[in-house]
C-alpha cells in the first residue's frame, strides 16, 4: 500500500467511528426495567423444569459406550470441540 492509501484508509476509520458513535449518542435510552418487563423476559430464557435432551442417558466415556452401542445397532454421537461452546476462547 502507498501512503496515499494508507491515509484514505484512516480517514475512512475515523469517518465511520465519528458516524457510529454520533449514531449510538443520538439514540434515545431505554426505559426503565420493571418487575413486569422483568419477569417477561426472565421467563423467556430460563430453561423448563424439565427439557427433553434431560432424558437422553448420555455418557462421557467413548470406549465403554461403543460396546453398548454395537449391541443394540444404534449410533453414537460423539461431540468434540477445542474451546468454549460459546467462543469464549
Amino acid at each position: 500500500m502507498t501512503g496515499r492509501h494508507l491515509f484514505v484508509l484512516s480517514v475512512l476509520c475515523a469517518f465511520l467511528a465519528v458516524a457510529n458513535g454520533s449514531a449510538f449518542l443520538a439514540a434515545s435510552p431505554p426505559g426503565a426495567l420493571s418487575a413486569t418487563t422483568f419477569n417477561n423476559a426472565f421467563s423467556a430464557v430460563v430453561p423448563a423444569a424439565e427439557e427433553p435432551w434431560q432424558k437422553i442417558p448420555w455418557r462421557a466415556s467413548l470406549i465403554g459406550v461403543r460396546g453398548a452401542a454395537a449391541a443394540q445397532g444404534k449410533p453414537i454421537l460423539l461431540w468434540c470441540m477445542v474451546g468454549h461452546p460459546l467462543g469464549y476462547t
